[in-house]
């Protein structure tokens, strides 16, 4: 592996990043008090006015859609059962197996 030699350049330019005097450009004020309507002032409209369908909408959705989800939650809770039951079942079956066979 090559040892990094640092060059007295480099480290001129790595304090000047850090130490910087003075004031620079006057652009960091201007972000801070702009002022006027820009594209968030556009999206805030358009936000406000899809906003209302939207939760007209997704009640629809929620409503339709109960009793899907519970009949699906119903089927998967019970076929979850019949799952542990049938790989506890076979569990014991081979535990009981094992134990003859020794």
């Amino acid at each position: 592996m090559e040892v990094y030699r640092v060059s007295t350049d480099s480290v001129k330019h790595f304090k000047t990043l850090f130490n910087q005097n003075g004031r620079g450009l006057d652009l960091d004020r201007y972000i801070y008090h702009q002022r006027g309507a820009g594209i968030g002032s556009f999206f805030a409209k358009l936000f406000h006015k899809v906003l209302p369908v939207a939760k007209s909408a997704i009640k629809g959705v929620l409503k339709t859609a109960a009793p899907y989800a519970k009949g699906f939650a119903q089927d998967l809770g019970k076929q979850g059962v019949e799952h542990a039951t049938t790989a506890l079942s076979n569990y014991s079956k081979r535990k009981r197996d094992n134990l003859d066979h020794e």
